[in-house]
């Protein structure tokens, strides 16, 4: 592409060639001997040809400044254009007013918009276009003190962005404000609907929560009394029930308890959804907690002929956590554990690495597929569904079990392959009292469930 050069240039490059002309024609004066006539010609020759060189550069100059001109002014009457169908096209009103509050400029697509002739107010006060609109008058009014504004605004039936911005003079004055506005009625509309839907959504989970809270305490309190007096029958009569019937107060027994966990959980999602729980943490021996875990799930592992392994390291760990909401999330573990373990062992250890305790509990069960481990963690979820799944249950022990920990400020992560078993690790922080020997401590026993 060619580069056009500049006038400067090219009026440089005729002085120096003139110059140089001059300089030549000189020198062949002063050294050729010519006749007297050609020497008076040469004279008004050089002058004519150095006149119109120059008569047709400056011609040739002229002419490229007004080509120039001309695209220029093409290119801003394009300009113009393409700004003036923007505004006719997209909602959006400009308008300008001085520092007299008249309307200087006004372009847009009002008349679409707000049904008002945007077009026609330019020469106006902002009183007399404004008259029924208090705040858009105040805005304008705090543009002209100097402040730049931004606020939503409605005009008839429409809701505006609006942009007041003022423009100042040389000396800093405000000479005038430029007031931008969008049309954002759609999209007002449609933050009304999305507000309105969470509201009701919130409401329908606050009834749903209370209507589950409700219908749990109805269902506790019979089966308070049921289980209550097959107890006592069982008692009274034990020394004529004969072995049929002690199996079936062993079945009222389980299905109570079985039942009783579930109502406990649905209370406790509840309560978690509800916001109900607050944490009182305080000092807790990892060592003592899980030993009470230990006896607490011996008949139900020994039931199943599963070993079931405390590991517990040489020097006992305390973390500071809800001793109630610990003792729950890990019982939910360990009762998912146990659940989906049908042959094998449940190992449990602890250490503590950087300040931080860990608990970690693996399984041999039948572990978690890819797609079902983003879940697990979610309310009344099962990788299988349905009457016909295998293993009874809520969907709600991981749920809780991840609720509870990060109640006591700790994590929770699971790893798990189909067919392999499951590792769920807890994090918890560590009391400040605890002191440390290493990140990694030597076992101080070994408790088999299998083996009590």
């Amino acid at each position: 592409m060619k580069k056009d050069r500049s006038p400067f240039t090219v009026v440089m490059t005729f002085l120096a060639l003139g110059v140089v002309w001059i300089f030549v024609t000189v020198m062949i004066v002063h050294f050729i001997t010519l006749d007297n006539s050609i020497l008076v010609f040469l004279g008004p020759v050089n002058a004519t040809v150095f006149l119109i060189t120059a008569a047709l550069l400056m011609f040739r100059l002229i002419t490229k400044a007004q080509s120039k001109l001309r695209e220029s002014q093409g290119q801003l009457s394009q300009s113009r254009l393409q700004l003036l169908e923007v505004l006719e096209k997209v909602p959006i009103i400009l308008m300008v007013a001085d520092k007299n509050g008249v309307v200087t400029i006004s372009k847009g697509r009002g008349e679409h918009s707000v049904k008002y002739d945007v077009q026609g107010v330019a020469g106006r006060t902002l009183d007399e276009i404004f008259k029924d609109n208090e705040e858009i008058r105040s805005d304008f009014q705090h543009a002209l003190a100097g402040k730049p504004l931004q606020a939503v605004r409605s005009w008839g039936e429409r809701v505006f962005q609006c942009f007041y911005q003022p423009s100042n003079d040389e000396h800093g004055n405000v000479q005038a404000v430029i007031a931008i506005a969008v049309d954002i009625t759609d999209r007002a509309r449609h933050e009304r609907e999305l507000l309105k839907a969470k509201e009701e959504a919130e409401r329908a989970n606050r009834v749903r929560s209370e209507f589950i809270a409700n219908l749990s305490h109805e269902i506790r309190t019979p089966l308070n009394i049921v289980a209550g007096y097959a107890s006592i029958l069982r008692m009274k009569y034990s020394s004529e029930i004969g072995e049929e019937d002690q199996e079936i107060y062993s079945t009222i027994d389980e299905a109570s308890d079985r039942l009783m966990n579930t109502v406990e959980k649905i209370l406790d999602v509840s309560r978690f959804r509800n916001e109900d729980f607050r944490a009182d943490l305080s000092e807790i021996s990892l060592s003592q907690i899980l030993n009470d875990l230990n006896y607490e799930f011996h008949r139900i592992a020994k039931k199943k002929k599963l070993e079931l392994n405390i590991y517990l390291p040489e020097d006992d760990v305390h973390v500071l956590a809800d001793q109630h909401a610990l003792r729950r999330a890990l019982t939910e573990v360990l009762e998912n554990a146990v659940k989906f373990t049908p042959e094998g062992k449940i190992d449990i250890k602890t250490k503590q690495v950087d300040g931080t305790a860990e608990i970690i509990i693996e399984d041999t069960g039948i572990g978690i597929g890819t797609v079902f481990k983003e879940f697990a963690f979610d309310e009344f979820t099962q990788e299988e569904g349905g009457y016909s799944r295998p293993y009874e249950g809520t969907g709600l022990g991981l749920a809780l079990a991840k609720n509870f920990i990060e109640l006591c400020g700790g994590k929770i992560r699971l790893e798990s392959e189909k067919g392999k078993g499951t590792i769920i690790i807890i994090y918890l922080p560590i009391s400040q009292e605890t002191e440390t020997t290493s990140n990694n401590q030597e076992n101080r026993g070994l408790h088999s469930m299998q083996d009590r």
